[in-house]
Order: structure tokens, then C-alpha cells, then sequence
């Protein structure tokens, strides 16, 4: 299962700062939006 990380708002370095303490659940892409996230979902749908 592939996983999306959908930017929030929160700034750049809170991505950085918690980074870390992904894991197991480190993102496929991170999607600076919601609507570029379904696009990207949609995109990976057809392969």
C-alpha cells in the first residue's frame, strides 16, 4: 500500500523536525495540497 503525506499548513520545518518519527510509515509522496494528492492517487489508480 503506497502512502500520502497531504501538507497541512503547518510550516517546512515541522516536516523536517518530526521526520523522524515516521518509521514504517514514510510517504510514497507528499502532496503539497489535497487536489494534488487525488490527482496523484488517480495517476497511481491506472498503473
Amino acid at each position: 500500500m503506497k502512502k500520502i503525506l497531504v501538507k497541512t499548513g503547518w510550516r517546512e520545518s515541522s516536516l523536517a523536525k518530526y521526520r523522524n518519527l515516521w518509521e514504517e510509515a514514510v510517504p510514497h509522496y507528499i502532496a503539497p495540497n489535497l487536489l494534488d494528492a487525488v490527482d496523484w492517487i488517480e495517476d497511481h489508480l491506472k498503473t
